[in-house]
């Protein structure tokens, strides 16, 4: 797998996975998060303005025959993706899934223990 993050990397697509499809690379990893500061985005990675790269990194990774992979938060987000042809995700990652279960546990808690 290669992470396509690097604006370089965007701007330099065709070469990239040309190189990646003769080294025998089966999977492409979009990151938003590093495309974004390479463009100039510090703090955020706002998805609308990094849409059209993305697509473009999905797009053309089909079409050298490498899987495109995209990380999503929930389930419902993957609609989209599979729409454009994306077929394998990472959906969320281990200490923001502990989070948000921690957090309802310790919610649950919280309205039982409050009335003691």
């Amino acid at each position: 797998m290669i992470m396509i993050e690097k604006g370089s990397a965007v701007d330099n697509l065709d070469a990239v996975l040309s190189a990646a499809k003769e080294k025998g690379v089966d999977m492409t990893q979009w990151g938003p998060a590093d495309y974004s500061v390479t463009r100039g985005n510090y703090g955020s990675a706002d998805p609308v303005k990094m849409r059209a790269a993305e697509e473009l990194v999905i797009e053309k990774s089909l079409e050298y025959g490498i899987h495109p992979r995209i990380e999503i938060g929930k389930p419902e987000q993957a609609k989209r993706y599979i729409d454009l042809g994306v077929r394998h995700f990472c959906l969320g990652w281990d200490r923001f899934i502990y989070e948000e279960n921690l957090v309802k546990i310790g919610e649950g808690m919280r309205k039982i223990t409050d009335a003691l």
